[in-house]
């Protein structure tokens, strides 16, 4: 069907980025929300009412889906790391919320399973990057 979203996703973690980024990614013409994940039913299944897609309890429930082609990665930081790794292994997309890990070796460890995964996409949320206030920091550490 043309102009049918093409992309399967799903989200890990639903707090109120979640929400907000939900909204751009269904808007956008892109994606279809597959699914969600959260330990509450109650919580995965109202999101899913907002948003679409199926709630699932956790991670490897979601991952079960093969319709699941890309994951947003989007809880606390200390879950970063395990969720996509999960992801990279189950051969998914997956974009990450910042920062990517809480250490460089967890960072080098999913730059690795991310290279050594034919097709996956690995990509980290700098969603600040451009704003003035840091664009303005950044120059005031180029000058010293």
């Amino acid at each position: 069907m043309a102009g049918a979203p093409s992309i399967g996703a799903a989200v890990i973690g639903l707090g109120n980025y979640a929400r907000s980024l939900c909204a751009r990614i269904t808007s956008c013409g892109q994606y279809r929300l597959v699914a969600c994940a959260h330990p509450d039913p109650a919580k995965a299944e109202a999101f899913c009412r907002q948003f679409g897609g199926e709630p699932r309890r956790d991670c490897d429930a979601l991952l079960a889906d093969p319709r699941v082609e890309a994951v947003f990665v989007l809880l606390p930081n200390d879950g970063h790391f395990e969720a996509a790794r999960r992801c990279l292994e189950a051969g998914r997309h997956v974009f990450v919320e910042k920062p990517l890990t809480n250490s460089l070796a967890e960072a080098r460890a999913l730059g690795g399973l991310a290279a050594a995964t034919p097709g996956a996409v690995c990509m980290v949320g700098h969603n600040y990057r451009r704003k003035n206030g840091i664009r303005f920091l950044k120059a005031c550490l180029d000058e010293g």
